[in-house]
C-alpha cells in the first residue's frame, strides 16, 4: 500500500494512494522524525513531541519504499529529509531548529574505506556519508582515485613528512564527486563547482615523498587503519626510568586529538610497563626476545605520546612497531 505524505492546512496528512483514505493527521508543530531511523531501519517513524522519549512516542510508521510525496514520487532518505526539514519539527529539545536532523546526517557513514594503491594515489571505495554541515547525504557509487601529483592537492605544493587528510566533495546534485588531499583536518579548500564535503581518511607522505601504504577497514565511521608494513618507532633502545615516546610520525592528529594505537613490542631484561599518555595507568609485560607481544588501544596524550619504562630495572633491546590505529571519521 503506497502512502502519500502532504502538508495541508499546517497539518501532516498521510493518505492511502489507492483509496484516498486518511491514515494519519496531526498538526505539524506536534510531530517530528529522526533521521537515523531512515538509514538504520529504512522506515519513516513519526513521533509525537508531547509523548516523552522517542521509544514511547512513535505514532506512525511506514516503510520508506512505500512512502510518496504529493506528486506520487517514492521518497529516498534524502528526498524525505528535504521534504520534512521545512515543514516538520525535529525533536522535542531542538525547538524545530533542525539541529538534531543535521547532527544525525553528520553521523551517517557507511563504507567509504580508503586504501593506498601507489606511492601517490589513494582509492576511496563506494559508500555513503553525511556532509559535515549536515545538509545532505553523499552517495559514492563507484571507486574514486585521487593522485597527489595530478590535481590532487586542495592548495599548495606537495610536502614530504606530512599528514594529508582525504576529503570527499559533492556538487549540489549528488551526481558529481571529487576528492582532494589537504593538510587541514577541518577546513580544506573546496574545489570550484563543489559545495559539500566530508573527511573520509588520512595518509602519511613519508620523508621520500611516498605514501605509507595502508588500508582502512570497517563499515561505519569507526575504522581500523592498518599499515601494510609495521612502522618501527623504537629500534634497539634501552629504558630504565619512565620515558615519553612520540608517535606523531605514524599516527595523525584528528581535530586536535590522537586516536588509540596498536603496537607490538620485543625486549629483554626487566618487565616493561607501557603507560597511557597521561601517565596515570599502565600495563606490565614480561620480557620476550623470541616474539613480539601485541599491545592494543594505547591512549596518547595531546602531544601524541605514551610512556614506557622498566619495572624495577632496565629494559634492553627494545623494539616497538605501530601496526594500526583506531580512526573515527
Amino acid at each position: 500500500m503506497a502512502q502519500r505524505f502532504e502538508i495541508l492546512e499546517e497539518a501532516l496528512v498521510i493518505t492511502d494512494t489507492g483509496t484516498s483514505a486518511i491514515l494519519f493527521e496531526q498538526p505539524k508543530s506536534d510531530v517530528y522524525y529522526i533521521v537515523g531511523r531512515l538509514f538504520d531501519r529504512s522506515e519513516i517513524q513519526i513521533y509525537d513531541k508531547n509523548s516523552g522519549s522517542p521509544d514511547s512516542a512513535v505514532v506512525y510508521t511506514v516503510k520508506l519504499a512505500d512512502a510518496q510525496d504529493s506528486g506520487g514520487t517514492t521518497f529516498t532518505a534524502q528526498t524525505f529529509i528535504d521534504f520534512a526539514r521545512p515543514v516538520l519539527g525535529f525533536s522535542p529539545d531542538s525547538g524545530g531548529s533542525g539541529s538534531v536532523v543535521n547532527a544525525a546526517i553528520k553521523f551517517a557513514f557507511s563504507g567509504l574505506n580508503t586504501e593506498s594503491i601507489s606511492n601517490t594515489t589513494v582509492r576511496i571505495y563506494p559508500g555513503e556519508c553525511g556532509a559535515d554541515d549536515g545538509d545532505v547525504l553523499m552517495s559514492l557509487s563507484s571507486n574514486l582515485d585521487v593522485d597527489i601529483t595530478s590535481s590532487g592537492l586542495d592548495t599548495g605544493n606537495e610536502a614530504n613528512s606530512t599528514w594529508y587528510y582525504i576529503w570527499l566533495f559533492r556538487d549540489d546534485s549528488d551526481s558529481g564527486f571529487t576528492a582532494r588531499f589537504s593538510t587541514s583536518s577541518t577546513s580544506p579548500t573546496i574545489p570550484s563547482g563543489f559545495i559539500h564535503k566530508r573527511l573520509v581518511g588520512v595518509v602519511r607522505n613519508d620523508s621520500s615523498g611516498n605514501f605509507r601504504q595502508f588500508k582502512t577497514k570497517g563499515e561505519s565511521r569507526a575504522k581500523r587503519y592498518v599499515y601494510d608494513t609495521e612502522i618501527i618507532t623504537l629500534n634497539n633502545v634501552s629504558y630504565n626510568t619512565r620515558t615519553l615516546v612520540s608517535v606523531t610520525d605514524v599516527v595523525p592528529a584528528m581535530n586536535g586529538d590522537y586516536p588509540l594505537i596498536n603496537v607490538t613490542v620485543e625486549f629483554v631484561g626487566y618487565p616493561a610497563v607501557i603507560y597511557n599518555g597521561s601517565q596515570t595507568s599502565g600495563r606490565t609485560f614480561i620480557p620476550t626476545s623470541s616474539m613480539f607481544a601485541t599491545v592494543t588501544d594505547i591512549f596518547l596524550n595531546t602531544s601524541g605520546q605514551f610512556g614506557i619504562g622498566g619495572h624495577n630495572g632496565t629494559i634492553s633491546n627494545l623494539y616497538l612497531k605501530v601496526y594500526s590505529f583506531n580512526l573515527e571519521l
